[in-house]
């Protein structure tokens, strides 16, 4: 650790606790109930100390974040733990109060780890807001690519559409368009009258077209409501919790930090709800299931899978065991159950669909493929198969593949029992003709299918009236086969009466009827048949004992588009059946996911109180690697081997060669990772990298908030080395462009496709990020990266140096931005006590403050361990080498003076076990003990007791082989002494500890200047 690279900031911790102290005063002073504020009286953070417009912001302005409530908590308990002073802790306590209450699904602290108990990312804070409501089919007249609509509490039209267009997303107002389009050239708005004039770029479209638009109309959203801004700004639906995934790992600091301060066990149970859910979030399985069981209990009609039933009693669908079962009574009519499972999921004979299920007896059960989100029967397509009736257990279920030859279009075929159309009909004759029927199960071109037999006896004549054929038109195809010929009779729409003779079939024959085919006695012309509209088709037969198998009549329109957006299951027989489904998914499945499931995804869904599987493409700007070095979150994610912060790390420098490829430039990251997950790919390479995201550009401080969170990791082990890599090529970057302290401190990070495919490894010249605002907020984020640098083990002087040039760099930008308290405070500008970069116009974000405070705070608390009024020489450190006892003596020489002002050096002192014995220890000198501790418990394996008497930064813990640690100092013997100081001159530490653990001791001799 090089801490004596602190000594050459150019800053002190005076000062820093100045800035701490004015800001401090700043959210004290706006801690209101109402109007301009930081905080509120119910414990909430503000998103912005001025209210953005609400005509173009995309949050309701009123509102505050779960990003800005926890890093604002964070930074307050960090402050406190660096200057001791109760104000932080007073203010930490009420906004997570605020939390708890408002952003949680439920305030009580889940006693055993729920992974489903985590925070919403939107709440109302500063006012009350009215909720808005959209509208997508508003019909408006343009002349010359011109309309001015007039609305009350119009707040924004979305999009301009031709009246037989349709929207992808009937959800959304800025659905994608499948039709024609009007691109909206620009609106002028007049808010106060519900005026807008939309023009199109189409200055010649003329007519009628179809808008989106949303209104300020619905119901107010009262200050502490959760809220949601997608689709419109609106009131949650009941189970919907959208958590921003990169506030977990802030969640578990805070909660962590509450739990070191208080011991309280309740914030340890926050702590591990909390890991809970970072691995059920991560978790993403590269198996894609449309349909899959749930837990013993849990509702099958649940994360957006639905039924729909027209069966009286109606089908019942429980989860049981891994499976699926749902049992449908004896009745009429049809039910299924299916969901939207992606936009135009490709559907060919390469990617194609397997079911896995089983059924209590032999049943014909169907598919539906929906082309589109929204049903249109003309884009239906539907499959029927016959269950064989094994059973129900997992052992009995039948495997299941279809492809697009198996799907016909759903409502072209009039008759049929194999394909949901019925095939009822009636009977006419003559005396002691007949006709009998019966559903056969048999191979269709070597399919199983269900088909109709009809075996007729005819002494003198025998008919089967076609049921379903009224109204029915030529040409159409009868697909048979009949022992024996026979005749298809046509009544027309006129009564009139047409006959064709259909040849016998030894196997199933598709016969193409056309109205040139029919004759007729009658007066009848060929016109009249080609009118359609038949009053009847029958089947007249001409010998007894004809048997005929029909498998259908229409027309059987094979699936001829190679996508599908909606899958359903269902059923349509009479007959009671129970089916078990294990699952329905596309095939073949994906390659596994790279670096899954150790990367952070973008959303966190929870949809009637589940988890959804809706995740987003990654950002780099979402990992915090240090979350991997805790025990339980890499245990959580199934990693017994390490590879969970490996991965994670790579996950980052691969982001980095990205950039690099992009760019020329080493260091920074490439934000987004397309991975191969669902539809997240939006159109992307699948599995690469890319400077752009689903919404365009990407905010620059994810770059910083990365390199922080992996300068992190070498705080925690500061021989990590993955991680110097990464950190120290990023510094060197940042080094390279920002040449000009207050000018052109990197913070936009874009670059446009023309810009980034030009780019080749041969060209001279680098893209380098540019300056397009002032922002201390990314500024302060680099200057903790460079705080947890100096953790690292092994620096050499060149970066040493490269830490001391930056740093001080940082200090520079922060002081010329801060913006002191005033004489008289406040009087001046509103924002007194932050880093404003312009105090006339009152610019600040309470996220800024949170994530400013916590890296002064760090770097505060950094300084104190070099306290400027000693002069630090080095630190000494002894090892007990006596092993064979549970006694083990360290003879000690300290060289310190103190000049009687203190009774001697601080240490720290670290036991590793195993050890069954509670350590302790004492200071011998000249005879006499002059300091005792001592700990009440055992250390297992590779646990360490380290305990600090540095007087700020005291403390006693018990570190685990990852790195993570729990405060001990309520086990400490409290009549020993405690926290020993070694003293001036020889003195003898003695350790009673079993013979199997280690103990050593680190002071430093100091010689206090007078």
């Amino acid at each position: 650790m090089s801490l004596d690279n602190l000594n050459n900031l150019n800053i002190s911790s005076a000062q820093l606790e100045n800035w701490l102290s004015s800001y401090d005063q700043f959210l004290s002073k706006w801690t209101v109930s109402s109007g301009q504020m930081a905080i509120n009286d119910i414990g909430l953070v503000a998103g912005s100390f001025v209210t953005d417009d609400p005509h173009i912001s995309y949050t309701p302005p009123t509102t505050g974040t779960s990003e800005g409530q926890l890093l604002t908590i964070r930074g307050c308990l960090l402050a406190y733990l660096a200057t001791k002073q109760q104000t932080w802790l007073d203010r930490a306590t009420n906004l997570t109060n605020g939390l708890l209450n408002y952003y949680y699904p439920s305030s009580t602290i889940p006693s055993t780890p729920n992974p489903l108990w985590v925070p919403h990312w939107l709440v109302n804070v500063t006012a009350p807001f009215t909720a808005r409501q959209f509208f997508l089919d508003y019909q408006a007249t343009f002349s010359n690519g011109v309309f001015t609509m007039n609305m009350p509490n119009l707040t924004k039209v979305y999009t301009v559409r031709a009246t037989d267009a349709t929207l992808d997303d009937e959800t959304s107002p800025a659905s994608p368009i499948t039709g024609t389009e009007y691109p909206i050239k620009s609106i002028s708005y007049d808010y106060n009258n519900g005026k807008a004039v939309i023009t199109l770029e189409d200055s010649n479209f003329s007519g009628t077209a179809l808008l989106t638009y949303a209104t300020s109309t619905g119901e107010t959203v009262n200050v502490g409501d959760k809220c949601e801004a997608y689709p419109v700004w609106r009131h949650l639906d009941d189970g919907e919790i959208a958590c921003a995934v990169d506030t977990l790992p802030w969640a578990l600091d805070v909660f962590n930090f509450w739990y070191k301060i208080t011991g309280d066990s309740k914030w340890l149970n926050a702590a591990q709800s909390t890991k809970a859910s970072i691995a059920a979030e991560y978790q993403v399985s590269d198996a894609v299931y449309y349909i899959k069981p749930g837990n013993d209990g849990d509702p099958v009609l649940a994360n957006g899978v639905t039924s729909y039933s027209a069966r009286k009693p109606v089908e019942t669908y429980s989860n049981s065991g891994g499976l699926i079962l749902i049992n449908y009574p004896s009745a009429t009519g049809e039910a299924s159950f299916g969901a939207w499972v992606g936009k135009h999921l490709p559907f060919t004979d390469d990617n194609y669909l397997e079911l896995k299920l089983g059924s209590n007896t032999q049943q014909k059960v169907f598919m539906y493929l929906d082309e589109d989100q929204t049903y249109d029967p003309n884009k239906r397509w539907r499959n029927d198969f016959i269950l064989q009736g094994n059973g129900l257990t997992e052992d009995k279920l039948e495997t299941v593949d279809l492809k697009p030859e198996n799907f016909y279009k759903a409502n072209s075929i009039f008759w049929g029992e194999g394909y949901g159309a019925g095939s009822d009909g009636s009977f006419q004759g003559g005396s002691g003709g007949s006709v009998s029927t019966k559903d056969i199960v048999g191979q269709v071109d070597g399919i199983n299918r269900l088909y109709k037999e009809l075996t007729f006896i005819d002494p003198s004549w025998a008919q089967y009236i076609i049921g379903g054929s009224y109204g029915q038109s030529l040409p159409f195809t009868l697909k048979y086969k009949s022992n024996k010929a026979f005749q298809l009779l046509i009544n027309d729409k006129n009564g009139k009466q047409w006959s064709c003779n259909i040849p016998a079939a030894s196997d199933f024959n598709e016969l193409a009827l056309n109205a040139g085919m029919f004759s007729t006695s009658s007066s009848a012309t060929i016109a009249d048949l080609e009118a359609g509209g038949f009053n009847s088709i029958t089947i007249n037969c001409q010998a007894d004992g004809t048997v005929i198998d029909i498998d259908y009549i229409g027309t059987k329109v094979l699936m001829n588009v190679p996508y599908y957006t909606n899958i359903s299951f269902g059923y349509d027989q009479p007959t009671a059946l129970q089916v078990a489904v294990e699952y329905i998914q596309p095939m073949p499945q994906k390659n596994p996911l790279p670096y899954v499931p150790y990367i952070a995804p973008f959303d966190m869904h929870l949809v009637n109180g589940k988890l959804s599987d809706m995740r987003g493409a990654p950002y780099t700007g979402y990992q915090a690697p240090w979350i991997m070095q805790d025990a339980a979150v890499s245990t959580n994610l199934g990693d017994d081997n390490g590879d969970s912060l490996q991965t994670m790390l790579k996950f980052l420098s691969d982001a980095q060669d990205a950039y690099e490829g992009f760019t020329g430039l080493r260091g920074f990251f490439a934000p987004v990772y397309w991975w191969n997950y669902r539809d997240d790919a939006d159109g992307n390479p699948p599995n690469t990298f890319s400077m752009t995201g689903p919404w365009g550009g990407v905010w620059g401080g994810f770059e910083y908030r990365t390199i922080s969170d992996v300068a992190r990791v070498m705080a925690n082990e500061p021989q990590n080395g993955q991680a110097k890599t990464i950190c120290f090529d990023f510094f060197n970057a940042v080094n390279s462009v920002w040449t000009d302290i207050l000018t052109n401190f990197p913070n936009d990070f874009d670059v446009d496709s023309s810009s980034e495919s030009a780019y080749s490894s041969d060209s001279m010249n680098t893209i380098k990020p540019t300056n397009n605002q002032t922002d201390p907020h990314m500024v302060a984020l680099l200057l903790r990266a460079l705080t947890y640098a100096n953790y690292s083990s092994n620096l050499s002087v060149d970066e040493k140096n490269l830490l001391t040039t930056l740093s001080n760099k940082c200090i520079a930008f922060l002081t010329h931005y801060f913006v002191s308290i005033s004489s008289t405070p406040f009087s001046q500008y509103k924002v007194e006590g932050t880093f404003s970069p312009d105090p006339v116009n009152s610019t600040w974000y309470e996220y800024w403050g949170g994530d400013i405070v916590s890296a002064l705070a760090i770097l505060d608390s950094l300084l104190n361990e070099t306290d400027d009024q000693v002069n630090p020489n080095s630190y000494y450190v002894y090892e007990a080498s006596d092993q064979s006892s549970s006694s083990h003596a360290v003879l000690l020489s300290n060289n310190s003076k103190y000049f009687d002002m203190q009774k001697g050096s601080p240490c720290v002192i670290t036991i590793t076990g195993p050890t069954t014995v509670n350590p302790s220890w004492k200071v011998i000198q000249d005879g006499s003990v002059v300091a005792t501790d001592g700990f009440t418990l055992a250390l297992t394996d590779n646990q360490k007791l380290v305990v600090s008497s540095y007087p700020n930064n005291q403390f006693a813990r018990l570190y685990n082989p990852d790195g993570s640690y729990v405060d001990v100092s309520q086990y400490q013997d409290f009549s020993q002494s405690n926290y020993v100081l070694i003293p001036e001159g020889e003195s003898t530490v003695l350790f009673n500890i079993d013979n199997t653990a280690k103990a050593s001791i680190v002071f430093k001799e100091e010689r206090l200047l007078v």
